[in-house]
């Protein structure tokens, strides 16, 4: 028996978000407004805005995330130290 999996999304990450937004608009996708992320350092924490966020082209099933740095003055959930490992992969 086999049981197949789904993938819920695909996450394609920038130090900027423009030419992420650039490249996938003349690509012909329709993208989501800029959401910034939030959310609590720790579990007793309090939510406070990251300075990452995303624009997300919505499919039939599941959504490709452009994500990026939004502002570097804030937390960025690893993403800058992600960055400096894997950009161009």
């Amino acid at each position: 028996m086999s049981t197949a999996l789904a993938l819920d999304h695909v996450a394609v990450c920038g130090r900027e978000l423009a030419p992420l937004v650039a490249a996938y608009e003349a690509l012909g996708f329709s993208l989501s407004p800029i959401a910034q992320q939030s959310g609590k350092r720790s579990p007793d924490g309090v939510t406070e805005p990251f300075g990452t966020g995303n624009r997300c082209a919505f499919l039939r099933h599941g959504y490709i995330e452009l994500l990026a740095i939004l502002d570097p003055s804030l937390f960025d959930n690893q993403l800058g130290r992600f960055m400096d490992r894997y950009e161009g992969l």
